[in-house]
């Protein structure tokens, strides 16, 4: 409780430090920084990733204030978001072990060796005592089917090894240039597919906060905070009222409760019997309620 009151005091401490200057998105654990982006008037996440250099699920991804179709920017107006990664910058690990122990040429034929063992081998093994697939695997990091695809004479269950015969425990290069293998793999000519251009639609005009509101579909209720305008039926083809809630994070109860439209049947209101599957489609030119109530904002934070 000591160390929740203390955070909480630096917490206060810092808001009043800087309530005179364009608060800052803390990224989301403390002692890391971020370059920083400070939202303009009529910013979409496509302006500011073309402007940053950050992709539009990055700037989501380090920016947990922006809701996730990007529609709540002119809240975030004069404030600074995160357009590089808060925990810092990665690289992948160097490799300290070396290569991988891959024979390039084929060992001498060992003898004896059971009959149609692959003569195409880079290492024998003689089995002793106590020796098993098992072991043998482990011992040579060789996958068991592929032991047995390089002894043939070996059963599927193992039990008829051969003391003090030798048995192939590496291929040559990679197995699966091996003809016959299972997993053999082989080149597929490039086939060069002719393509269209077609202009480029910045997804975010679908959810333009600053859009008509009026009409509003039948019924829809009309104290909401957020609506919703179907602009072109076309554009949103695909984009059904289930896609309609899960954009907006709401439940689809919910988005049938504030617009009776979209209910199964127009004449009943949302019940918690219904399954919502049903094929639901929304109407051109109107506007449906996705949030009732003004979502709380945070002006220092984020959580």
């Amino acid at each position: 409780m000591q160390l929740l009151h203390l955070v909480s005091q630096v917490i206060l401490t810092a808001a009043v430090a800087n309530a005179g200057n364009p608060a800052i998105i803390i990224p989301r654990q403390s002692g890391t920084s971020c370059s920083t982006y400070t939202v303009q008037a009529n910013d979409t996440c496509v302006s500011i990733s073309n402007s940053s250099g950050a992709t539009w699920a990055q700037i989501l991804s380090w920016n947990s204030a922006i809701d996730k179709t990007c529609s709540n920017l002119d809240t975030l107006v004069d404030k600074s978001i995160c357009v590089s990664n808060p925990l810092g910058d990665f690289s992948m690990p160097s490799n300290t072990i070396g290569p991988p122990d891959i024979a390039t040429t084929a060992a001498p034929i060992a003898t004896p060796t059971p009959d149609r063992t692959n003569s195409y081998c880079g290492e024998y093994f003689m089995v002793g005592s106590g020796d098993d697939c098992a072991t043998i695997a482990t011992e040579f990091g060789i996958q068991r089917d592929d032991f047995l695809f390089l002894n043939p004479e070996v059963w599927e269950n193992c039990t008829n090894l051969w003391k003090d015969y030798n048995y192939c425990v590496k291929p040559v290069g990679t197995i699966t240039t091996y003809s016959g293998h299972p997993k053999s793999t082989s080149t597929k000519p490039f086939v060069n597919t002719p393509a269209t251009s077609v202009p480029y639609v910045d997804p975010s005009d679908m959810f333009n906060t600053n859009a008509t509101i009026i009409p509003l579909a039948n019924e829809t209720r009309r104290d909401c905070y957020h609506y919703f305008y179907i602009r072109n039926a076309t554009e949103m083809a695909d984009f059904s009222c289930w896609g309609l809630a899960m954009a907006y994070d709401v439940e689809l109860e919910e988005l049938v409760l504030w617009n009776p439209s979209l209910a199964e049947n127009e004449t009943e209101s949302a019940s918690s019997g219904s399954d919502y599957s049903y094929d639901c489609e929304l109407t051109e030119s109107v506007s449906y309620c996705v949030a009732l109530a003004s979502p709380t904002t945070q002006s220092d934070g984020v959580i």
